[in-house]
């Protein structure tokens, strides 16, 4: 998930998801403020049979309130203007392998994972 450039990212306490608990907005306030590449958010893969497709689905499921399936990432559904980020993603062999890369490098550069990601 990333942000468009100059979209200034702040946080709303809580989530619509009911039957998941959100982060304290304090909390995303202070680990966005420790990435320096502000726009890259999260980074997760897809992999299985559904692929895409399937953790897309999970993924909306989840912020909409009607599944508690795809956790990682749930900080995204607290951004305040989550309707204009943007999903990107890359056809790979080794999803898990390259996830776990893009995760490295992030930390490499940034000193901590994206806002949405708290381990790799």
């Amino acid at each position: 998930m990333l942000a468009p450039e100059k979209l200034p990212i702040s946080f709303i306490e809580g989530s619509d998801n009911l039957r998941a608990k959100g982060y304290p907005a304090a909390i995303l306030e202070q680990k966005y403020g420790q990435c320096t590449g502000k726009t890259v958010l999260y980074i997760g893969k897809a992999n299985g049979r559904g692929g895409l497709r399937q953790r897309v689905l999970q993924y909306v499921k989840y912020g909409w309130g009607t599944a508690v399936n795809h956790k990682g990432g749930r900080a995204i559904w607290q951004v305040k203007d989550y309707p204009l980020l943007l999903l990107e993603y890359e056809v790979c062999e080794n999803c898990e392998q390259r996830e776990h890369e893009l995760l490295a490098d992030y930390k490499k550069e940034n000193g901590t994972y994206p806002l949405a990601n708290w381990r790799g």
